[in-house]
């Protein structure tokens, strides 16, 4: 049973890690230079993804998968638990300023 599990969130600088007990470390990067966040993830390894206007997504550089889903399923494996990410209100801020 994995409902009372143990997160470990911390949020410094662009960097948010985020470890899951005993199970992995994930790690989002906001590269703002080339407008990119950098993943690492326990399961999916490290990947990089670039922001698509269009989709208001972020989107992997390797295979177009969206940075919410990735996340979610790395999760999701790691846990045995659904959890979803929205990531159109963290574009949207993006957006406004940048602009």
């Amino acid at each position: 049973d994995h409902t009372d599990q143990e997160w470990d969130v911390d949020f410094s600088g662009d960097v948010l890690n985020f470890v899951v007990e005993e199970r992995g470390t994930f790690v989002l990067n906001k590269q703002s230079p080339n407008k990119q966040i950098w993943l690492s993830s326990p399961l999916s390894g490290p990947l990089r993804f670039d922001l698509d206007l269009s989709r208001r997504d972020w989107l992997s550089t390797r295979d177009h998968t969206p940075l919410g889903t990735l996340l979610a399923d790395d999760v999701h494996k790691l846990c045995d638990e659904p959890i979803s990410f929205s990531v159109h209100e963290v574009v949207d801020e993006a957006l406004r300023q940048s602009s």
